[in-house]
């Protein structure tokens, strides 16, 4: 991670893994930063430490949750269970894919509730 105001380092933050500017008066700080912090407070460099940790867990559960659903449609779906009468027609498997591509998107939208402290971290 790489942070500067990128008066003098636009190089160092474009070829930083994470670059961060606290200046956002240039064009060219805009494009070469990951991050920018519109004001000079450095105070919310740890915060993104925080976001970028929740939304790693978020990420991870997002992952989890397709895989065990696709662990148990795909079969299910292949007719792997079609000798015990246990079939499901391809209307309903591309509607329970849909279903489940929508609580995806449902659930990572649940990372706008999470609170990450901005006045406790200015003081």
């Amino acid at each position: 991670m790489m942070i500067g105001d990128g008066l003098n380092d636009i190089l160092s933050i474009e070829e930083a893994t994470v670059g961060v500017s606290i200046n956002a008066k240039s064009r060219l700080n805009l494009l070469a930063a990951d991050v920018v912090v519109l004001d000079e407070n450095l105070w919310k460099i740890p915060i993104l430490f925080k976001i970028v940790r929740t939304a790693r867990t978020f990420i991870i559960l997002n992952l989890i949750w397709a895989f065990v659903y696709n662990l148990f449609i795909i079969p299910v779906s292949a007719g792997v269970f079609y000798f015990n009468d246990f079939s499901i027609s391809p209307a309903i498997s591309s509607i329970a894919m849909s279903c489940s591509s929508i609580i995806v998107v449902v659930f990572s939208n649940f990372l706008r509730c999470v609170d990450f402290d901005l006045e406790r971290n200015q003081s």
